[in-house]
């Protein structure tokens, strides 16, 4: 049975902030490929999720993005759209939602994510806000599946492991 983690986290990070989401994320990635068949979901955003996106694809974890839209990427700082660039054309596999933008391609990201995922690595200060890294679903949608959650704080620069 395959591991299907999907990383959600925190969109604008600072160097600081950025070193150590590597570290935990490269932690996590040695903890998963101790197991067959893992891989990576992300929405492919800027800042954590395009950064672990990268690492997955450089240990050789297979990446499977989902955008909300065609020109997703085009407010992007410039860091985040060179890593971007980089890793679109190494996904597994890409599932592009809807050709422009809206509120409604960006919650069917959410569920198409998260439906094909067994586990959640989300990087989340625990603001209690319906979107972004609250993941309308983390406190929802995982609660009570059975699912492992790893939750890091890049704000506290703690992470535990539960399952809920």
């Amino acid at each position: 049975m395959s591991h299907r983690v999907l990383i959600t986290g925190h969109r604008e990070i600072g160097a600081g902030t950025r070193a150590w989401v590597e570290s935990e994320i490269r932690k996590l990635f040695k903890k998963l490929l101790k197991t067959k068949d893992v891989y990576i979901y992300s929405g492919l955003s800027q800042g954590v999720e395009i950064t672990c996106a990268k690492q997955a694809i450089e240990v050789g974890i297979p990446v499977l993005g989902c955008i909300p839209y065609e020109d997703f990427n085009y407010k992007f700082p410039s860091y985040d759209m060179q890593m971007y660039r980089e890793v679109i054309p190494k996904l597994e596999f890409l599932k592009i939602v809807d050709k422009k933008g809206s509120y409604e391609c960006y919650r069917k990201r959410t569920l198409y994510l998260v439906h094909q995922s067994s586990s959640l690595a989300g990087f989340w200060d625990k603001k209690e806000e319906y979107t972004g890294s609250y993941f309308s679903l983390f406190l929802r949608t995982w609660k009570g599946r059975g699912y492992e959650v790893y939750h890091y704080n890049p704000i506290s620069k703690t992470s535990i492991s539960s399952v809920s």
